[in-house]
């Protein structure tokens, strides 16, 4: 997509200095909205592997207990 932007601008449609104005907007914004995906995903990433943890925990002291240690 930032590739596109800048083949958009190299074709000269705006006045050079709107042009970096209009460019710059649109790169910050889709930055925003990768980072802001990202933090989304990180989030859901968290929860879940906090509850495989929890999980697996429970999975491994049951078999320590049942085993009488390792």
């Amino acid at each position: 997509m930032l590739a596109d932007l800048e083949r958009l601008g190299a074709l000269g449609l705006l006045p050079e200095r709107e042009q970096r104005r209009f460019l710059m907007v649109c790169r910050a914004t889709l930055e925003e909205t990768r980072a802001w995906t990202n933090f989304e995903f990180i989030d859901v990433l968290r929860q879940k592997e906090e509850g495989d943890w929890a999980y697996f925990a429970r999975i491994r002291q049951q078999a320590e207990k049942s085993s009488g240690s390792l």
